[in-house]
């Protein structure tokens, strides 16, 4: 009787909701009006559907629990519930992301509460039901299973509440379409929503063809001045989804020539459209001075301008300049910034190493021993909101202050250092220069702070040779690069983790959080007798995520000049990426044996041979980049002969 009165329920709400659209139809409505109402009407349809089925998923849960056997109608309904939400997916997640990554598809992994961060919420949604319902126990787990699937018709009955609430406008739908096409590249086609099946080709083109239904009401208006490129868009819509449906094999699905051919392409056709119907861009309507993650006129994923640094810096972007830059980089070698003059940013961040130092953990400074962790390239460093390998800073202006005050690093204070810049006639004059704003007093943390992420946001890598092939620049890629970049993006599952187009932790398809992992790494490259490495990681960082679900949990960092960052991990022990690999190859440290309860890395073996291992490494090296050019400085600014910094060295120690 329960699941009778939820279907009833769902389509009561679906039924009036319509009449209401109906109802609210104005006599003498423009075809631009008429469509979003066409396209609203549609999707609150498609809503109330994708609850139906739930509902029947329900049912046949129930049944389940009851009667083993069933097992297949009840992973049948499941596909069906999957493929509904699959059509309703690019609008549903634009107008609310939270709600969907809370309580319907997202990762199968706890999490805190988003509300408060004081108790973890244990998953639900599509994906967690995968992970029970495809399972070879399903049956132990049936009383749970039924719990879940309410929890999801709530969901969904919530869904449609507020999805009622929220007006269509024509910048909403293609904002939602773009996002998705990046979803699909990013996440759909990569496995990421599925732990237990292979369905994410067959998916992604249901996902994509109810793109291509909402852009066909376009078809008409866009046909009245620009029929070439409404013929253009239909007929890459049609090859795109052709592409998919022709080539449903996971393992074997060429993602590279998808990405290439077929997405990039529908991304820039689509920007091409949104313009030429004369619809706002976010810029254009969105209050000024707001912040985006992404640089929406984009014409391709792989743009260097795509996703936006200023988004995770505390600064704005009108006041990145030339002058600041330099005045960065000045700091950023300077050891004026330690308390004995021998450590700078550089020491640990040396350009000649992709803004490494080689060593398994930095020589600490001005005491015996390492700091703790492994010194990561800050190329790229500047696309996360959170830093550190344990996430404990927030912007890059606060990393900043963990360097000045720690011990093994700078161990001085913000007073200390604006004293002795003080000091120095050309550093008083670069701080007027990088900030005429701050007349009579330029040397002060905001100002320091604002420099150093400033330099750091400069140092951009996306002339990669990978990068240069993927935006049909060049059409020089080794194929054992292409069958590289097919296999971590597919069978190997590493886009699962490392997202395109930073291949860090930067979760598609808006680029706002940063994830870490679980991975059980070890103290050493250690096959035989491997130990668990200490480090608690993201436990052990903010105090408000002092919680067991990240225990030795890591940032995940970028890959890209990867082949010159070594040795890797957070503790730098491993020194090659042929020990990288066997270890992901093995399933991490559940896959050597080791006790990690929350490892957030499949603990199953990949079955990658000698010959995949290998593409996919020589994968990882075409996104060397020897184009990208930095600003290094030749000499550091002058201090008064009798001052004691004159004997600095540039870059300190290293």
């Amino acid at each position: 009787m329960k699941k009778v009165t939820y279907f009833y329920g769902t389509l009561a709400i679906v039924i009036i909701s319509l009449l209401l659209l109906s109802a609210a139809k104005p006599s003498q409505s423009s075809p631009s009006s008429a469509l979003l109402r066409i396209l609203k009407e549609q999707y609150i349809e498609d809503v109330g559907t994708f609850g139906e089925s739930v509902a029947e998923l329900a049912v046949q849960a129930e049944a389940f629990q009851h009667a083993p056997e069933k097992l297949d109608a009840l992973q049948q309904q499941f596909q069906e519930v999957r493929n509904n939400f699959k059509r309703i997916e690019y609008l549903a997640c634009f107008y609310d992301q939270e709600h969907i990554n809370n309580h319907i598809n997202g990762a199968p992994l706890p999490k805190l509460t988003p509300d408060d961060n004081r108790s973890v919420m244990e998953p639900k949604g599509l994906q967690r039901l995968e992970e029970l319902i495809f399972d070879e126990g399903a049956h132990a787990e049936s009383q749970q299973i039924v719990r879940l699937v309410d929890d999801l018709g709530l969901a969904v009955r919530q869904l449609l509440t507020i999805q009622l609430k929220h007006p269509i406008y024509h910048r909403y739908v293609f904002e939602a379409a773009r996002y998705e096409l990046v979803r699909i590249m990013a996440l759909g086609v990569t496995g990421f929503e599925h732990p237990m099946t292979d369905r994410s080709i067959p998916e992604s083109a249901i996902a994509l063809q109810a793109v291509s239904d909402g852009m066909a009401l376009y078809g008409p208006l866009l046909r009245d001045e620009y029929a070439p490129l409404a013929d253009q868009l239909e007929a890459q819509f049609v090859h795109a989804v052709a592409f998919l449906e022709e080539n449903e094999d996971f393992d074997s699905f060429d993602r590279l020539t998808f990405l290439r051919s077929h997405l990039n392409p529908l991304f820039a056709t689509l920007l091409k459209v949104h313009k030429a119907l004369g619809i706002p861009l976010p810029e254009e309507y969105y209050p000024s001075g707001q912040k985006f993650s992404i640089r929406y006129d984009s014409e391709n994923i792989f743009d260097p301008q795509f996703i936006n640094p200023f988004y995770f810096s505390e600064q704005v972007e009108h006041q990145y300049s030339e002058e600041v830059v330099k005045l960065g980089a000045y700091l950023f070698f300077d050891p004026i910034l330690s308390h004995n003059l021998q450590q700078s940013c550089a020491s640990c961040h040396q350009p000649s190493k992709s803004f490494t130092d080689g060593l398994a953990k930095s020589r600490a400074n001005g005491v015996d021993g390492e700091v703790n962790r492994n010194a990561p390239s800050v190329i790229n460093a500047a696309y996360s909101h959170r830093l550190f390998y344990d996430l404990r800073a927030g912007s890059l202006e606060q990393q900043v202050s963990h360097v000045v005050f720690e011990e093994k690093e700078f161990n001085t204070n913000f007073f200390e250092i604006f004293e002795r810049l003080n000091q120095s006639e050309e550093y008083v004059q670069l701080f007027k220069e990088a900030f005429p704003q701050m007349e009579g007093d330029p040397i002060h943390k905001y100002t320091l702070t604002t420099a150093l992420s400033s330099y750091v946001i400069s140092l951009q890598s996306f002339q990669s040779p990978f990068d240069q092939y993927v935006r049909g620049e060049s059409e020089e890629l080794s194929p054992e690069a292409k069958a590289g970049f097919n296999l971590f993006m597919g069978k190997a599952a590493c886009a699962t983790c490392h997202f395109m187009p930073t291949f860090s932790g930067l979760v598609p398809p808006l680029y706002q959080e940063m994830e870490s992992e679980i991975l059980g790494v070890p103290t050493q490259h250690d096959t035989l007798h491997p130990v668990l490495d200490p480090d608690m990681g993201r436990m052990g960082g903010l105090t408000q995520e002092n919680f067991e679900i990240y225990a030795h949990s890591f940032k995940t960092v970028g890959v890209r000049n990867v082949g010159e960052t070594g040795p890797y991990m957070h503790n730098g022990g491993y020194q090659s990426l042929e020990e990288v690999m066997d270890f992901y190859n093995r399933g991490g440290g559940l896959g050597m044996g080791l006790d990690v309860p929350y490892q957030t890395l499949p603990g199953d073996p990949l079955h990658l041979d000698k010959s995949e291992q290998q593409s996919i490494i020589a994968f990882l090296h075409s996104l060397t980049d020897t184009k990208s050019k930095y600003l290094i400085p030749e000499r550091l600014p002058a201090y008064p002969q009798e001052s004691p910094y004159t004997r600095r060295v540039l870059g300190g120690s290293y």
